[in-house]
């Protein structure tokens, strides 16, 4: 009889998409302070773009975009 798993698949070990410890300790200190790092790239590209630094606000909007695309999604019900 042969022993082992079958190719693709899959025992024991971690359920995909589970948080590991630190990353839900890294939640919760974020969730006391009440800021998130979508709260700061978003501050930050308000900055930039007050100032006059259209590259450093296209940069923050860049790296918020895939966030708030995906808030946007959840809140249309499309996912």
């Amino acid at each position: 009889m042969p022993r082992g798993s079958a190719p693709g698949e899959r025992r024991g070990g971690r359920q995909a998409g589970t948080r590991n410890k630190r990353t839900v300790e890294l939640l919760e200190k974020a969730a006391k302070l009440g800021i998130t790092p979508l709260d700061v790239m978003l501050e930050n590209m308000k900055l930039c773009y007050a100032s006059g630094d259209m590259d450093g606000a296209h940069r923050a909007a860049v790296d918020a975009a895939p966030y708030l695309a995906r808030e946007a999604a959840i809140g249309n019900g499309s996912r």
